[in-house]
């Protein structure tokens, strides 16, 4: 059997924690955060790499990745990009 001293205790602790789920918006969990729709584009390396990523930077695209072309020398390959739409 359990002792009312101890039921009031677990009863504080139960209300404590519903409380903060409550506070820390754990009961809204079924609201999907907006989805984040991406656009790509890959863009060759060409002369001057940093002049373009530069640009494209300024226009919102953010680098993902290189890809090099293991045949030649230099720089070539390609250029990666995203920014949200």
């Amino acid at each position: 059997m359990i002792r009312t001293k101890n039921s009031l205790a677990v009863f504080i602790f139960c209300i404590t924690i519903l409380a903060a789920a409550g506070i820390l918006g754990w009961g809204n969990r079924s609201q999907a955060s907006p989805r984040v729709v991406w656009e790509y584009k890959i863009v060759g390396a060409g002369n001057n790499p940093e002049r373009t990523m530069n640009e494209l930077g300024a226009d919102g695209w953010e680098f993902v990745q290189f890809t090099k072309d293991h045949e030649t020398s230099g720089p070539n390959g390609n250029y990666f990009f995203r920014r949200s739409k």
